[in-house]
């Protein structure tokens, strides 16, 4: 299911979240300029009070477009972007993840946001009809664990 915010026009930006690991419950336009946008993650699978992961890709977007996303609903005070970690980017033409600059990512206690935890981080797209994936950390997905365990059968090793 692609999300997109309340209102959307055909020029907007499309949130998906609809794939293996995806995590991404709606998507709400805050401000125009500058662009900024809120996104709430769903309930992690174990547990529905814990809120941590997320996983989800942009698309429509324009050369050089800046934006601001804040991930809403975290259910940890003491999170590891507080200490330095920053969240994960890849995209169709870059397919290889890396994390963002550490600078420029906030996690804090928001009162505009009945005061949940909030994970806010400024992206500037670099070229126009690609799709960009942002992640809590690296992505590990159930498909990748299976795919890496049938490599280790077919190499026949004796410890395995």
């Amino acid at each position: 299911k692609m999300l997109r915010e309340e209102g959307s026009e055909d020029d907007a930006l499309r949130f998906n979240a609809s794939f293996e690991s995806g995590n991404l419950a709606e998507v709400r336009l805050v401000c125009v300029s500058p662009l900024e946008y809120d996104l709430h993650i769903r309930p992690d699978t174990l547990n529905a009070r814990h809120r941590v992961w997320f996983f989800f890709s942009v698309s429509n977007v324009r050369r050089t477009q800046k934006v601001i996303f804040n991930i809403i609903g975290y259910s940890k005070v003491k999170s590891l972007f507080r200490d330095g970690m920053a969240p994960c980017v890849s995209s169709t033409r870059r397919p290889f993840w890396e994390r963002m600059p550490q600078a420029s990512v906030y996690y804090y206690r928001s009162p505009r946001h009945d005061r949940q935890y909030v994970l806010s981080f400024p992206f500037c797209f670099e070229k126009p009809d690609e799709t960009y994936f942002f992640a809590y950390s690296y992505p590990y997905t159930y498909s990748y664990l299976q795919r890496y365990l049938h490599s280790l059968d077919v190499k026949q090793l004796p410890f395995y």
